[in-house]
C-alpha cells in the first residue's frame, strides 16, 4: 500500500509568482516558512490551504492514473434514452472501512458501491474533483 496525498492549495513560489495548484506530497516538511516535498524539485510556501488533504486510495482508474479522495469517476451507462454519461465521487467510508463510490442522485452518500468491486466490474475515467470541479456534481464550491 503507497501512501500519498494531494491538496489544493494556493502557492507561492520562490519567485514570488503565486497561483492556485494541486500539491502531490508523501509528506510536506517545513524550513524556515517554506514547505517543500523533498521528492520535488519545486520549493514553495503553502499560503492557504484550499481543500484538506485527500489520500490516494491505491487504485487506478482505465487510463491508469491514481484515485484519490474527492475524484469524480466517470463512466457510459446504457439507459432507455440512449447512452448517458454517469459521474460519481470517491469518498473513504468509515463504518465499512473501504473506498467507496457515491451512487446517490444528491451525492450525500446515502447510496453507494466498493470502489475496488465497481473498478474491477467497470470501466471509470477520472473526469476531476469535488474541489476543482465541483459543478460536474452540481455542488456548491
Amino acid at each position: 500500500m503507497e501512501l500519498k496525498f494531494r491538496a489544493l492549495c494556493e502557492v507561492e513560489y520562490k519567485d514570488t509568482s503565486s497561483k492556485n495548484m494541486m500539491v502531490y506530497f508523501t509528506h510536506l516538511e517545513l524550513d524556515n516558512g517554506l514547505w517543500y516535498n523533498p521528492n520535488d524539485k519545486d520549493i514553495y510556501h503553502i499560503n492557504e490551504w484550499l481543500s484538506k488533504p485527500m489520500q490516494f486510495t491505491n487504485f487506478q482508474d482505465c487510463e491508469k492514473t491514481d484515485i484519490y479522495d474527492g475524484d469524480i469517476l466517470s463512466d457510459e451507462v446504457m439507459t432507455d434514452e440512449g447512452l448517458k454519461m454517469s459521474l460519481q465521487q470517491v469518498f473513504w467510508d468509515d463504518k465499512k472501512g473501504c473506498w467507496m463510490l457515491d451512487f446517490s442522485h444528491l451525492q450525500n452518500k446515502t447510496s453507494s458501491s466498493m470502489l475496488s468491486n465497481e473498478l474491477l466490474a467497470y470501466k471509470y475515467k477520472i473526469v476531476g474533483n469535488i474541489y476543482e470541479n465541483p459543478g460536474l456534481l452540481n455542488l456548491k464550491s
